[in-house]
Protein backbone atom coordinates (compact mmCIF):
# COMPACT_ATOMS: atom_id res chain seq x y z
CA UNK A 1 0.00 0.00 0.00
CA UNK A 2 1.30 3.48 -1.33
CA UNK A 3 0.96 6.87 -0.36
CA UNK A 4 1.69 10.32 -0.78
CA UNK A 5 1.70 13.18 1.63
CA UNK A 6 2.35 16.71 0.47
CA UNK A 7 2.48 19.47 3.07
CA UNK A 8 3.19 23.20 3.07
CA UNK A 9 4.34 24.52 6.29
CA UNK A 10 5.91 28.00 6.84
CA UNK A 11 7.45 27.85 10.74
CA UNK A 12 7.37 24.24 10.95
CA UNK A 13 3.72 23.18 12.44
CA UNK A 14 2.37 21.79 9.25
CA UNK A 15 5.82 19.91 8.63
CA UNK A 16 5.20 18.40 12.33
CA UNK A 17 2.00 17.23 12.25
CA UNK A 18 2.71 15.25 8.09
CA UNK A 19 5.32 13.95 10.23
CA UNK A 20 3.04 12.19 12.91
CA UNK A 21 1.05 11.11 10.10
CA UNK A 22 3.58 9.57 8.13
CA UNK A 23 4.66 7.68 11.45
CA UNK A 24 1.24 6.41 11.90
CA UNK A 25 0.94 5.85 8.27
CA UNK A 26 4.19 3.62 8.35
CA UNK A 27 3.05 2.14 11.53
CA UNK A 28 -0.15 0.98 9.90
CA UNK A 29 2.58 -0.81 6.73
CA UNK A 30 1.85 1.84 4.20
CA UNK A 31 4.75 3.10 2.49
CA UNK A 32 5.47 6.66 2.17
CA UNK A 33 6.85 9.13 0.02
CA UNK A 34 6.38 12.62 1.65
CA UNK A 35 7.02 15.84 -0.32
CA UNK A 36 7.12 19.42 0.40
CA UNK A 37 5.48 22.18 -1.13
CA UNK A 38 6.82 25.27 -2.12
CA UNK A 39 10.20 26.51 -3.99
CA UNK A 40 13.09 24.48 -3.79
CA UNK A 41 16.43 26.33 -1.82
CA UNK A 42 18.07 26.59 -4.41
CA UNK A 43 15.49 28.18 -7.01
CA UNK A 44 14.09 31.35 -4.90
CA UNK A 45 14.25 33.07 -8.07
CA UNK A 46 12.10 30.55 -9.97
CA UNK A 47 9.11 32.09 -12.07
CA UNK A 48 5.63 32.19 -9.70
CA UNK A 49 4.04 30.16 -11.61
CA UNK A 50 6.62 27.17 -12.35
CA UNK A 51 4.44 24.19 -13.11
CA UNK A 52 5.07 20.84 -11.12
CA UNK A 53 8.06 18.86 -11.67
CA UNK A 54 7.36 15.99 -14.95
CA UNK A 55 7.33 13.56 -12.67
CA UNK A 56 4.72 14.58 -10.49
CA UNK A 57 1.56 13.13 -12.03
CA UNK A 58 3.40 9.57 -12.55
CA UNK A 59 4.26 8.94 -8.78
CA UNK A 60 0.59 10.10 -7.31
CA UNK A 61 -0.14 6.56 -5.83
CA UNK A 62 -3.69 4.78 -6.28
CA UNK A 63 -3.38 3.99 -3.02
CA UNK A 64 -4.06 7.03 -0.70
CA UNK A 65 -3.29 10.84 -1.23
CA UNK A 66 -2.37 13.47 1.73
CA UNK A 67 -2.51 17.18 1.99
CA UNK A 68 -1.40 19.15 5.13
CA UNK A 69 -1.09 22.68 4.69
CA UNK A 70 -1.72 25.56 7.14
CA UNK A 71 -4.50 28.05 6.75
CA UNK A 72 -4.58 31.61 6.38
CA UNK A 73 -7.44 33.84 6.90
CA UNK A 74 -9.91 30.43 7.04
CA UNK A 75 -8.85 29.39 3.94
CA UNK A 76 -5.74 26.76 2.86
CA UNK A 77 -2.63 29.29 1.43
CA UNK A 78 -2.85 30.42 -2.52
CA UNK A 79 0.42 28.16 -3.03
CA UNK A 80 -1.18 24.97 -2.11
CA UNK A 81 -4.90 25.98 -3.83
CA UNK A 82 -2.66 26.34 -6.88
CA UNK A 83 -0.91 23.40 -6.37
CA UNK A 84 -3.83 21.15 -6.07
CA UNK A 85 -5.30 22.69 -9.09
CA UNK A 86 -2.17 21.19 -11.04
CA UNK A 87 -2.70 17.80 -9.21
CA UNK A 88 -2.91 15.06 -12.01
CA UNK A 89 -6.04 13.67 -11.95
CA UNK A 90 -7.05 11.67 -9.13
CA UNK A 91 -9.37 9.25 -11.11
CA UNK A 92 -7.35 7.27 -13.39
CA UNK A 93 -9.13 3.78 -14.44
CA UNK A 94 -12.51 4.64 -13.26
CA UNK A 95 -10.99 4.47 -9.57
CA UNK A 96 -11.18 7.37 -7.87
CA UNK A 97 -8.06 7.98 -5.41
CA UNK A 98 -8.98 8.42 -1.50
CA UNK A 99 -7.35 11.16 0.10
CA UNK A 100 -7.04 12.82 3.67
CA UNK A 101 -7.00 16.63 4.21
CA UNK A 102 -5.33 18.25 7.20
CA UNK A 103 -5.30 21.81 8.12
CA UNK A 104 -2.87 23.14 10.76
CA UNK A 105 -4.40 26.65 12.36
CA UNK A 106 -3.30 28.99 15.04
CA UNK A 107 -6.97 28.75 16.56
CA UNK A 108 -8.87 29.62 14.04
CA UNK A 109 -9.51 27.34 11.18
CA UNK A 110 -12.90 28.12 9.38
CA UNK A 111 -13.29 26.52 6.01
CA UNK A 112 -10.06 25.37 5.20
CA UNK A 113 -10.78 21.74 4.52
CA UNK A 114 -13.75 22.06 3.21
CA UNK A 115 -12.52 23.81 0.52
CA UNK A 116 -9.32 21.92 0.22
CA UNK A 117 -11.65 18.86 -0.04
CA UNK A 118 -13.74 20.35 -2.72
CA UNK A 119 -10.85 21.21 -4.99
CA UNK A 120 -9.45 17.86 -4.78
CA UNK A 121 -12.78 16.60 -5.40
CA UNK A 122 -12.87 18.23 -9.02
CA UNK A 123 -9.50 16.82 -9.72
CA UNK A 124 -11.18 13.69 -9.38
CA UNK A 125 -10.01 12.81 -5.50
CA UNK A 126 -12.28 11.16 -2.87
CA UNK A 127 -11.43 12.87 0.18
CA UNK A 128 -12.94 10.68 3.24
CA UNK A 129 -11.59 12.45 6.38
CA UNK A 130 -10.60 16.14 6.85
CA UNK A 131 -9.61 18.13 10.30
CA UNK A 132 -8.61 21.29 11.85
CA UNK A 133 -5.41 20.78 14.39
CA UNK A 134 -4.35 23.52 16.45
CA UNK A 135 -0.53 24.66 17.15
CA UNK A 136 0.69 27.80 18.58
CA UNK A 137 0.27 31.04 16.60
CA UNK A 138 3.38 32.16 14.36
CA UNK A 139 2.11 35.39 12.61
CA UNK A 140 4.76 37.39 13.73
CA UNK A 141 4.89 39.80 11.25
CA UNK A 142 1.23 41.93 13.74
CA UNK A 143 1.62 39.97 17.01
CA UNK A 144 4.07 38.52 18.87
CA UNK A 145 4.22 34.70 19.53
CA UNK A 146 3.05 32.91 22.78
CA UNK A 147 5.62 32.47 25.29
CA UNK A 148 7.75 29.28 25.40
CA UNK A 149 5.92 27.53 27.73
CA UNK A 150 2.27 28.24 26.01
CA UNK A 151 4.45 27.06 22.80
CA UNK A 152 4.79 23.91 24.71
CA UNK A 153 1.31 23.20 25.45
CA UNK A 154 -0.02 23.88 21.98
CA UNK A 155 2.50 21.88 20.50
CA UNK A 156 1.62 18.78 23.01
CA UNK A 157 -2.45 19.70 22.18
CA UNK A 158 -1.65 19.81 18.27
CA UNK A 159 0.25 16.24 18.28
CA UNK A 160 -2.30 14.56 20.24
CA UNK A 161 -4.74 15.68 17.81
CA UNK A 162 -2.44 14.81 15.16
CA UNK A 163 -2.48 11.39 16.15
CA UNK A 164 -6.20 11.10 17.12
CA UNK A 165 -6.99 11.98 13.30
CA UNK A 166 -4.64 9.85 11.33
CA UNK A 167 -5.97 7.15 13.42
CA UNK A 168 -9.74 8.31 12.47
CA UNK A 169 -8.48 8.52 8.96
CA UNK A 170 -7.39 4.77 8.92
CA UNK A 171 -10.33 3.19 10.54
CA UNK A 172 -12.31 5.32 8.36
CA UNK A 173 -10.65 4.08 5.23
CA UNK A 174 -11.19 0.56 6.59
CA UNK A 175 -13.99 0.74 7.31
CA UNK A 176 -15.42 2.40 4.07
CA UNK A 177 -16.79 5.74 5.88
CA UNK A 178 -16.06 9.09 5.88
CA UNK A 179 -14.62 11.61 8.63
CA UNK A 180 -14.91 15.39 6.98
CA UNK A 181 -15.02 17.82 8.93
CA UNK A 182 -17.61 20.44 8.07
CA UNK A 183 -17.51 23.90 8.82
CA UNK A 184 -20.76 26.24 10.08
CA UNK A 185 -22.91 27.05 7.24
CA UNK A 186 -23.63 30.50 8.92
CA UNK A 187 -20.08 31.79 8.63
CA UNK A 188 -19.09 30.16 5.26
CA UNK A 189 -19.76 33.45 3.43
CA UNK A 190 -17.93 35.93 5.68
CA UNK A 191 -15.00 33.36 5.79
CA UNK A 192 -15.31 32.97 2.08
CA UNK A 193 -15.15 36.96 1.72
CA UNK A 194 -12.67 37.71 4.03
CA UNK A 195 -10.26 34.82 2.40
CA UNK A 196 -10.41 36.07 -1.08
CA UNK A 197 -9.89 39.51 0.10
CA UNK A 198 -7.07 38.30 2.40
CA UNK A 199 -5.47 36.41 -1.00
CA UNK A 200 -6.41 39.28 -3.48
CA UNK A 201 -4.39 42.17 -1.16
CA UNK A 202 -3.86 41.26 2.71
CA UNK A 203 -1.28 38.76 2.06
CA UNK A 204 0.42 41.26 -0.47
CA UNK A 205 0.39 44.01 2.03
CA UNK A 206 1.26 42.53 4.84
CA UNK A 207 4.55 41.68 3.11
CA UNK A 208 5.04 44.90 2.15
CA UNK A 209 5.56 45.51 5.70
CA UNK A 210 8.93 44.08 6.02
CA UNK A 211 12.02 45.23 5.31
CA UNK A 212 16.02 43.92 6.71
CA UNK A 213 17.31 46.31 9.27
CA UNK A 214 21.02 47.64 10.33
CA UNK A 215 21.36 44.01 11.75
CA UNK A 216 21.43 42.42 8.40
CA UNK A 217 24.15 40.40 7.18
CA UNK A 218 23.22 39.87 3.60
CA UNK A 219 22.86 36.28 4.63
CA UNK A 220 20.84 35.62 1.63
CA UNK A 221 18.99 32.62 4.04
CA UNK A 222 15.17 34.24 3.77
CA UNK A 223 15.68 34.82 0.25
CA UNK A 224 16.74 31.22 -0.06
CA UNK A 225 14.12 29.39 2.11
CA UNK A 226 11.12 31.70 1.11
CA UNK A 227 8.43 29.11 -0.09
CA UNK A 228 7.15 31.81 -2.77
CA UNK A 229 9.70 32.68 -4.28
CA UNK A 230 9.08 36.46 -3.39
CA UNK A 231 12.17 37.98 -1.74
CA UNK A 232 14.74 39.95 -3.80
CA UNK A 233 18.37 40.11 -2.78
CA UNK A 234 19.12 42.70 -5.22
CA UNK A 235 16.18 46.14 -6.48
CA UNK A 236 19.03 47.27 -8.89
CA UNK A 237 18.14 50.95 -7.19
CA UNK A 238 21.09 53.18 -5.53
CA UNK A 239 24.82 52.23 -5.97
CA UNK A 240 25.37 49.57 -3.89
CA UNK A 241 24.33 46.17 -5.59
CA UNK A 242 24.23 43.94 -2.34
CA UNK A 243 20.88 45.70 -1.03
CA UNK A 244 18.81 44.22 1.27
CA UNK A 245 16.23 41.93 0.53
CA UNK A 246 12.92 43.25 -0.55
CA UNK A 247 9.57 41.14 -0.70
CA UNK A 248 7.51 41.73 -3.84
CA UNK A 249 3.98 41.26 -4.45
CA UNK A 250 3.65 37.32 -4.51
CA UNK A 251 4.34 36.61 -0.72
CA UNK A 252 2.40 34.09 1.32
CA UNK A 253 2.39 35.60 4.26
CA UNK A 254 3.66 32.12 6.18
CA UNK A 255 6.36 34.62 8.29
CA UNK A 256 9.43 32.10 7.34
CA UNK A 257 11.68 34.39 6.96
CA UNK A 258 11.10 37.17 9.95
CA UNK A 259 10.74 33.75 12.15
CA UNK A 260 14.00 31.84 10.68
CA UNK A 261 16.34 34.79 10.21
CA UNK A 262 19.41 34.10 12.42
CA UNK A 263 20.16 37.67 13.11
CA UNK A 264 16.73 38.90 14.15
CA UNK A 265 16.76 41.54 11.23
CA UNK A 266 13.73 41.01 9.44
CA UNK A 267 10.55 43.44 10.90
CA UNK A 268 7.67 44.81 9.99
CA UNK A 269 7.82 48.39 9.84
CA UNK A 270 5.95 50.95 11.11
CA UNK A 271 6.66 53.83 8.45
CA UNK A 272 5.77 51.42 5.58
CA UNK A 273 2.29 50.40 7.08
CA UNK A 274 1.55 54.38 6.95
CA UNK A 275 2.63 55.22 4.27
CA UNK A 276 1.30 52.38 2.21
CA UNK A 277 -1.84 52.56 4.17
CA UNK A 278 -2.21 56.17 3.34
CA UNK A 279 -1.13 56.42 -0.17
CA UNK A 280 -3.85 53.08 -0.22
CA UNK A 281 -6.89 55.41 1.27
CA UNK A 282 -5.69 58.38 -1.08
CA UNK A 283 -5.55 56.04 -4.27
CA UNK A 284 -8.76 54.49 -3.74
CA UNK A 285 -10.85 57.57 -3.01
CA UNK A 286 -9.21 60.66 -4.82
CA UNK A 287 -6.58 59.53 -7.37
CA UNK A 288 -9.19 57.72 -9.22
CA UNK A 289 -11.88 60.12 -9.28
CA UNK A 290 -10.29 62.76 -11.74
CA UNK A 291 -9.04 59.70 -14.57
CA UNK A 292 -12.49 57.78 -13.90
CA UNK A 293 -15.48 59.99 -12.86
CA UNK A 294 -18.03 57.65 -14.12
CA UNK A 295 -17.34 55.50 -11.22
CA UNK A 296 -18.34 58.03 -8.72
CA UNK A 297 -21.91 57.59 -8.76
CA UNK A 298 -21.70 53.45 -8.68
CA UNK A 299 -19.38 54.10 -5.81
CA UNK A 300 -21.61 55.97 -3.97
CA UNK A 301 -24.69 53.57 -5.04
CA UNK A 302 -26.36 51.30 -2.30
CA UNK A 303 -26.26 47.72 -2.17
CA UNK A 304 -24.35 44.83 -4.10
CA UNK A 305 -23.33 47.37 -6.71
CA UNK A 306 -22.19 49.89 -4.64
CA UNK A 307 -20.12 46.96 -2.98
CA UNK A 308 -18.73 45.67 -6.16
CA UNK A 309 -17.50 48.87 -7.55
CA UNK A 310 -15.61 49.59 -4.03
CA UNK A 311 -13.78 46.81 -3.75
CA UNK A 312 -12.63 46.74 -7.21
CA UNK A 313 -11.81 50.12 -7.01
CA UNK A 314 -9.71 49.11 -3.90
CA UNK A 315 -8.53 46.28 -5.22
CA UNK A 316 -7.13 48.04 -8.22
CA UNK A 317 -5.24 51.53 -6.01
CA UNK A 318 -3.69 47.71 -4.26
CA UNK A 319 -2.04 46.86 -7.30
CA UNK A 320 -0.81 50.02 -7.86
CA UNK A 321 0.32 50.83 -4.24
CA UNK A 322 2.23 47.26 -3.59
CA UNK A 323 3.73 47.13 -7.40
CA UNK A 324 4.66 50.45 -8.93
CA UNK A 325 4.42 52.66 -6.19
CA UNK A 326 6.41 50.49 -3.71
CA UNK A 327 9.05 49.82 -6.33
CA UNK A 328 10.14 53.56 -8.22
CA UNK A 329 9.29 55.43 -4.73
CA UNK A 330 9.27 53.57 -1.20
CA UNK A 331 11.93 51.63 -2.50
CA UNK A 332 14.42 53.92 -3.23
CA UNK A 333 12.73 56.30 -0.14
CA UNK A 334 14.05 53.77 2.00
CA UNK A 335 17.49 53.82 0.88
CA UNK A 336 17.97 58.22 1.80
CA UNK A 337 19.65 58.83 4.79
CA UNK A 338 16.85 60.90 5.94
CA UNK A 339 14.05 58.92 5.61
CA UNK A 340 16.02 55.27 6.94
CA UNK A 341 15.34 55.97 10.30
CA UNK A 342 11.09 56.62 9.81
CA UNK A 343 11.26 53.12 7.98
CA UNK A 344 13.07 51.50 10.81
CA UNK A 345 10.89 52.25 12.98
CA UNK A 346 9.23 48.74 13.98
CA UNK A 347 6.97 47.16 16.76
CA UNK A 348 8.52 43.55 15.90
CA UNK A 349 12.04 44.04 17.22
CA UNK A 350 11.04 43.10 20.50
CA UNK A 351 8.76 40.28 19.69
CA UNK A 352 10.27 36.82 19.76
CA UNK A 353 10.49 34.66 17.32
CA UNK A 354 8.49 31.16 16.52
CA UNK A 355 9.39 28.03 14.91
CA UNK A 356 9.18 24.69 15.58
CA UNK A 357 11.74 22.79 17.06
CA UNK A 358 14.31 20.74 14.56
CA UNK A 359 12.34 22.73 11.76
CA UNK A 360 14.46 23.21 8.01
CA UNK A 361 12.84 24.15 5.09
CA UNK A 362 13.12 21.32 3.05
CA UNK A 363 15.28 21.24 -0.04
CA UNK A 364 12.90 18.65 -1.69
CA UNK A 365 10.03 21.58 -1.74
CA UNK A 366 8.54 20.90 -5.55
CA UNK A 367 7.32 24.32 -6.86
CA UNK A 368 2.99 24.78 -7.48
Amino acid sequence: MKARIDCFSGTGNADRAAGILERELSAALWKVDRRAIGYPSSAAAAPPRAAPPPTAEAEIPDGLYVLVCPVYAFMPPVLVKRWIRRLPRGDRGGERVPAIVLCVDGGGGGQAPDMACRMLARRGYRPFASANVSYAANWTVITPPPPPEAQRKATAAGDAAAKAFAQRALSALAAGRTELRRGSPGSAALEATVGALFSLVGRRGLGKLFFADSDCTRCGLCSRICPAGTIGMKDGTGPDPRTYPFWKANCENCCRCINLCPARAINSSWGRMIVIGAVSVAATWTALGPFMGWLRPILAAPGPLGFAASTAAFILSQALVLGPFDRYVLRPAMRLPALRRFFSWSFTKEYGRYAQEGFKPSSREAAP
